[in-house]
């Protein structure tokens, strides 16, 4: 029935790309939340939404970064790496346009919107 040559995606697999979509998606939701509420520093709208997009971008970045590492054994060298096999664009924030710092840890930073410890 079934042919052990065939290429596919081993359920390990599915499962790992469902995980970390459920948790894109949660992360995501959060920082939609979080920028609906009133902003104590006194940002405007816009940059609220920005800063929430830049946010969501770097965490799709750095998880492709681990997609990437499991599946080829390494981290790549660049965000460029990623595209166009993982990402669909060079990854960038969307509020000033400028690329994506990666560091020797292998995370992905925005010199603009740096993430909230």
């Amino acid at each position: 029935m079934f042919d052990k040559r065939q290429r596919g995606a081993t359920l390990m697999e599915v499962l790992v790309v469902v995980a970390i979509v459920g948790i894109i998606s949660s992360m995501a939701i959060t920082r939609i939340q979080n920028v609906s509420a009133a902003d104590s520093d006194g940002s405007t709208q816009r940059e609220q939404w920005e800063r929430a997009a830049c946010l969501f971008n770097l965490s799709i970045t750095q998880s492709s970064t681990e997609y990437f590492a499991v599946f080829n054994g390494s981290y790549p060298t660049a965000p460029d790496d990623l595209y166009p096999h993982y990402l669909d664009r060079v990854p960038n924030c969307p509020a000033q346009a400028t690329e994506y710092l990666y560091d020797e840890y292998h995370i992905i930073q925005c010199v603009h919107h740096q993430r909230k410890k």
